[in-house]
């Protein structure tokens, strides 16, 4: 009786932990903010953090995995309006248990339109080294706050049992923070966090459609990025990816994909912009773009077109 009773209360943990997976932020994860003060113009600069992966919420859930993340940003040319971003990169090393990258994002705090992701990482399980995405372009800043962000996720567990945690660096680089010459890292500004972070309902609403559409065999995050930005991670044993990103005032911009390769094909009076690429394991992913209900959307998955075009008819 004793051990029916203890292989019940198991099974009640994991169907809790479960059903927090769609509905919080980070599931347990862990996630570093660093302010990075630099001056009101410059023509080069370069942020160096290294990230320690060591816990939270649900760390042992979640298969005690640690590593370390050294994250370096490049970035350009710079002044109070325009901000030039180059190449980041993160070195993985003291690994251990299983980990697989996730979604970068540049941009900045006041207008999604200048949102650009790379999901060249995403779902592939990597072991050590050092990981480059190149990003090449320039945006203006904010009126407000004159901040570009940088913003990484990486997953530590496995796709089952049913827990997966997603962890996350954002790296704030606040322009004209600094009166000094030199760039630094405010450590009273920079702080660490497990807390879950509340998500708007419309987002959610997307993110549970999809899960339902997937069925109980995929496993599930959703968490925000930057500002406006929700990103939901879902991953099932056979080594299906799904990623839906959710903005509401803008298209989204993948890096992984030129504009112009992009097709496109109205169903519904909805129109879907198709494109695909290879990630860093070689393996194709296809990119379905839209707009619904006011809100837009892109999936990335390593299913057929047609398995994406479909889900992205269920959202």
């Amino acid at each position: 009786m004793k051990i029916f009773k203890k292989l019940l209360l198991s099974c009640l943990v994991v169907i809790l932990l479960s059903l927090l997976m769609i509905t919080d932020a980070y599931a347990g994860g862990q996630k570093n903010n660093y302010v990075y003060k630099i001056g009101n113009s410059g023509s080069s600069g370069l942020f160096s953090k290294v990230q320690k992966i060591r816990s939270g919420l649900y760390f042992t859930a979640c298969g005690k995995v640690t590593y370390d993340l050294e994250h370096i940003v490049r970035f350009g040319k710079w002044d109070t309006k325009n901000f030039r971003w180059n190449t980041s990169s993160f070195n993985l090393s003291n690994l251990k248990g299983r980990m697989t990258g996730g979604v970068a994002l540049t941009g900045n705090y006041e207008n999604t339109k200048y949102n650009k992701l790379d999901h060249k990482y995403s779902g592939v399980e990597l072991k050590s080294g050092t990981f480059n995405y190149t990003w090449k372009r320039t945006m203006p800043l904010g009126p407000k706050n004159k901040n570009a962000h940088y913003d990484l996720t990486t997953k530590s567990g496995w796709a089952t049992p049913s827990i997966n945690c997603n962890n996350e660096v954002n790296v704030v680089l606040d322009v004209g923070g600094s009166g000094r010459s030199l760039a630094y890292l405010d450590e009273s500004a920079s702080y660490e966090t497990y807390a879950n972070e509340d998500i708007p309902t419309e987002f959610t609403e997307k993110a549970e459609s999809l899960s339902d559409a997937l069925g109980g065999d995929f496993d599930g995050e959703v968490e925000p990025l930057g500002e406006d930005v929700v990103v939901s991670h879902f991953d099932n044993a056979k080594e299906d990816t799904i990623i839906l990103t959710q903005q509401n005032d803008n298209p989204i911009s993948v890096n992984d994909v030129e504009e112009k390769d992009f097709s496109k094909v109205v169903i519904d009076d909805v129109e879907y912009e198709i494109g695909n690429f290879n990630n860093a394991a070689d393996e194709e992913m296809n990119v379905i773009k839209f707009e619904k209900d006011g809100m837009f959307m892109a999936l990335v998955t390593n299913k057929t077109n047609e398995e994406a075009l479909k889900l992205a008819e269920e959202l």
